[in-house]
């Protein structure tokens, strides 16, 4: 891992947005910038699939990191980690049955949990 890739935790859970959205709609688990030398990044949206966007890492910011896509959805997109507090307020709404996730966890400690049982 190079000090850029430092910022991007592959434990924690991110909010998806891409470049063009206002809002994130998907949210990104196991986020790897060096899955096997790929030029870009890798991971898994719970509930759907893996995924593998070409580009390179941006920076970090307060809440997360950028990413610049080379390839699908080009431009800036912004991962944002996810919190039991972010979760409550938006993001649940973004993901099949997330008013049942909260119901099931209270912190984002739990929260990370949930998702890495049941993903």
């Amino acid at each position: 891992m190079n000090n850029q890739d430092s910022f991007v935790d592959k434990n924690k859970i991110y909010a998806v947005k891409m470049a063009g959205n206002s809002k994130a709609n998907s949210l990104a688990m196991n986020v790897d910038p060096n899955f096997h030398d790929f030029k870009g990044i890798c991971f898994y949206t719970p509930d759907e699939r893996g995924h593998m966007i070409e580009g390179r890492l941006g920076h970090k910011t307060d809440v997360g990191f950028t990413f610049i896509s080379e390839g699908f959805a080009k431009g800036e997109w912004e991962f944002i980690e996810l919190t039991y507090e972010n979760f409550k307020d938006e993001y649940y709404k973004i993901v099949i049955g997330g008013d049942k996730i909260l119901k099931q966890v209270s912190n984002t400690k739990e929260l990370i949990d949930w998702y890495h049982n049941n993903f």
